[in-house]
């Protein structure tokens, strides 16, 4: 469904445990592992999971190549030929002895970014569960702690609503994906953040190890307010001040925040509020009644998508829905 969401940003995509009913729906066999987080366990980094599920295909019989075949094609592509050989002979292994992946994944780095960051997130279960343990490191690194702690607030009290009108969990789970995807949008601080991070960095030179220093392409929103046009090109001399800005994040969303100040930053910052105001309502009043149009105006978040003007149409689309369905409810 990737090409779809590019054209449609109300094309959601599937939530994991539904995806994988239809794949072993429509499969004689699966193979089943969390590729990422053996990948991090086994070399560090998530880079080499590509050929972990190369492996673990060939070894289930979902290639018709010889091993020597895929071996040596990885040698010709000439990028990082020790490590994906061993990635490759690794997801062969684990389908031939899966017992040995709980413990592969259970040793995993886990939170190499974000170390000893405690949320509290009791009462929370399921799939809303899983999705506030993976977004509160995520929420931290951004913002800091109290960010991750307004965000699983918010859930909870979603969370708690629902539990009194219904065990399902489609509300909480669309409040929890939207939340997370409205509060963290990527402004100046955070791409200084990204582009900086250790693991980013390691996973660069793994990939590309005789390449020469990165550049970086930005083009910000306020330089474009300024009149400047395209992309400027900083060399790797620039890293110091992009990391300088990455810790300048506690700026975001005070009067301090220059970049704030642009079109874009403020609509984003304005409809992080107006979606926790909209999920608090929603919340006060949930009913099986009006259960589903809950749960349709939670998952509408998932509309704002792309860059600038892009970003821009696309909020205009979401807010569009969000007022069709308070006017159903009328």
């Amino acid at each position: 469904p990737t090409g779809a969401m590019v054209w449609d940003p109300s094309v959601a995509w599937p939530a994991q445990g539904e995806l994988l009913e239809r794949i072993r729906h429509r499969s004689a066999s699966t193979v089943e592992f969390d590729a990422l987080r053996v990948s991090e366990a086994l070399f560090g980094s998530s880079t080499e999971a590509n050929f972990l599920l190369v492996g673990a295909a060939f070894q289930a019989g979902g290639i018709d190549l010889t091993s020597q075949a895929i071996e040596s094609a990885i040698a010709l592509n000439g990028v990082a030929i020790e490590a994906n050989i061993a990635s490759f002979r690794w997801g062969r292994a684990i389908v031939d002895q899966p017992e040995r992946v709980p413990g592969l994944a259970g040793s995993a780095r886990g939170d190499r970014e974000h170390p000893a960051v405690i949320v509290d997130t009791d009462g929370l279960e399921g799939e809303t569960r899983r999705i506030v343990d993976v977004r509160v490191p995520e929420l931290v690194a951004y913002q800091g702690r109290a960010c991750a702690e307004q965000y699983v607030s918010a859930v909870q009290q979603v969370w708690q609503a629902e539990r009194r009108v219904t065990e399902r969990t489609d509300f909480s789970v669309a409040v929890a994906r939207g939340l997370h995807h409205l509060t963290a949008y990527k402004d100046e601080y955070e791409v200084a953040r990204l582009l900086t991070s250790p693991e980013f960095e390691a996973d660069l030179l793994h990939e590309f190890p005789d390449s020469p220093r990165p550049r970086y392409n930005l083009s910000p929103p306020l330089l474009r307010t300024l009149g400047l046009k395209g992309k400027v090109e900083l060399s790797s001399r620039w890293r110091p001040l992009l990391r300088a800005l990455a810790r300048a994040r506690f700026l975001r969303g005070t009067p301090f925040d220059i970049f704030g100040y642009a079109s874009v930053r403020r609509v984003e910052k304005a409809l992080a509020a107006e979606y926790g105001i909209m999920v608090a309502r929603l919340a006060a009043e949930l009913g099986m009644d009006n259960y589903d149009r809950a749960v349709a105006a939670a998952a509408a978040a998932e509309m704002v998508r792309g860059y600038e003007d892009v970003k821009l149409a696309n909020v205009a689309l979401y807010r569009e829905a969000v007022r069709a369905l308070d006017q159903t409810a009328t």
